[in-house]
């Protein structure tokens, strides 16, 4: 009966088309037991055709191993997965189980040109509760499993599986380790958090992470050396509650910055335990060396930061060297490959000064003024997704900078109905683009919320979502899809 159990595969990250599943997903195939299938009708009635020779499966026990030809399914960059399991056949009290958990929930996955993979951030907006015990946190995402990487003789650091979660005032972070933590001695476990996104700024953590801060035991510090050198100042400690194998921390997010993401690696060391320092056997890297980083989303509805600067600090000359000291809204990916493609967002930044707002953007390529609209900013100045024109499902905007106009919405929040207000100053160099307008333009606000839209169908004559880039990624399918900033003195 292996029909029970079903892997989803979205592979032109679209919900609005192929079979319509948990809210999230439109599945344009099916693994199913020995069996691919490609969706064939209309959304929501079920026609599937089988492609054979494309899958292959083995089932042992409690575990299942797939395999499928990547042409089978299109060569997609991008996939959302929804993994389903269908209890029908065994009982008269069917019970479905869905991963991830929850409606409008799927998982996404990557494909980079060379085979390899990213995972999508993890975000969980959730207040927990510092007591040592993980049963709040079993219905969060954790950045998954970790193997049992460390074997030597008498070592009690080796972390099995780790989360992070927020609310307006906090972060908080839990492990499980393998083995009961020794609090006596427990600087070997540590977390790096690198919260500018930027692997040539802070500690140098390995896989690509510049640590700028510490979680040490319960300790934590920021990073004041040069890179490579072990120079850290403490600035304060961390809430915390330790019972046997599982550890949960609370710190201040205005502690490490008010980062909207975080770029981290948590590592446990055994020298002090057992004399192993070797990086091998020793240490265990989670994520282990060279898979890169753990990514950690803050969602935009819980505080934003806040990049003041003197006024004239910024000169619009399409060079980023002023924004330099500034923090960005952390790196997208290079999303966009279809031929022709001219717009795909690499990083974006904001700053302000007294009376002016600043927005700054590095794009895949020369950004095309000649043709520059497709280059997009939508400003919610309300916090209200019920007013302004709706974005995905995170954000209702009130004015757009687009290419280098801004515009006022007016229309009832789903027609494209704009007025334009005036030109926006700029300066653009071939990737970079700097962008100035007034505060009192759009209302003085305090607080932004702002989703960057970059579409080539322009460019390519394809309309498909796989032309269209958003940051954050999460814009369509996330209520907390959005950037954050704040205008503070």
């Amino acid at each position: 009966s292996w029909w029970a159990w079903g892997v989803y595969l979205d592979t032109d990250v679209n919900s609005d088309t192929g079979y319509k599943i948990n809210g999230a997903v439109g599945a344009d195939y099916l693994m199913n037991g020995w069996t691919l299938f490609k969706y064939t009708g209309n959304g929501s009635n079920w026609s599937w055709q089988p492609i054979s020779g494309v899958l292959n499966a083995r089932a042992q026990s409690d575990i299942t191993e797939m395999s499928v030809t990547r042409s089978a399914i299109g060569n997609p960059e991008s996939i959302n997965v929804l993994f389903r399991s269908d209890n029908s056949a065994f009982s008269s009290s069917p019970k479905v189980d869905y991963f991830p958990d929850g409606n409008n929930s799927a998982f996404t996955y990557q494909l980079d040109g060379n085979g390899g993979v990213v995972t999508d951030p993890v975000s969980n907006n959730q207040t927990l509760s510092i007591d040592g015990n993980i049963n709040d946190w079993n219905q969060l995402q954790s950045f998954g499993v970790d193997g049992n990487d460390i074997s030597s003789a008498n070592s009690q650091a080796d972390i099995l599986e780790g989360w992070m979660a927020h609310d307006a005032t906090s972060l908080f972070v839990a492990y499980r380790n393998d083995g009961n933590i020794n609090t006596s001695t427990w600087w070997p476990w540590q977390v790096y958090l690198d919260t500018d996104s930027n692997g040539a700024t802070g500690f140098n953590a390995d896989n690509g992470v510049g640590a700028n801060y510490l979680i040490q035991g319960s300790g934590i510090y920021r990073y004041i050396g040069t890179g490579s050198d072990w120079a850290w100042q403490y600035i304060g400690g961390a809430v915390n509650s330790v019972n046997g194998a599982i550890a949960e921390l609370k710190i201040p997010r205005a502690l490490i910055g008010n980062p909207s993401a975080i770029r981290a690696i948590f590592k446990a060391r055994n020298g002090i335990f057992n004399g192993d320092y070797s990086s091998a056997t020793g240490i265990d890297s989670y994520p282990n060396l060279g898979s890169g980083y753990l990514t950690y989303v803050l969602g935009g509805g819980n505080g934003g930061f806040s990049n003041v600067v003197d006024n004239n600090t910024i000169s619009l000359n399409g060079n980023l060297s002023d924004w330099a000291q500034l923090q960005s809204f952390g790196l997208d990916a290079n999303e966009i490959s279809m031929t022709g493609a001219k717009a795909d967002f690499l990083e974006t930044w904001m700053a302000h000064d007294n009376t002016n707002l600043y927005f700054a953007y590095r794009n895949d390529g020369a950004v095309d003024t000649s043709t520059w609209w497709p280059w997009q900013i939508f400003i919610d100045t309300d916090a209200n997704i019920s007013t302004g024109y709706k974005v995905g499902i995170s954000l209702g905007a009130k004015y757009m900078i687009q290419g280098g106009a801004l515009y006022q919405y007016t229309g009832s929040g789903s027609e494209w109905s704009w007025q334009y207000i005036s030109s926006v100053t700029n300066g653009v160099s071939g990737a970079i683009a700097e962008l100035q307008i007034s505060q009192s333009a759009i209302g003085d606000p305090s607080n932004l919320r702002v989703v960057f839209k970059a579409s080539n169908w322009t460019f390519t004559g394809d309309y498909s979502s796989a032309g269209t880039d958003y940051v954050p990624d999460a814009a369509l399918t996330n209520s907390e899809g959005y950037l954050s900033y704040t205008v503070s003195e």
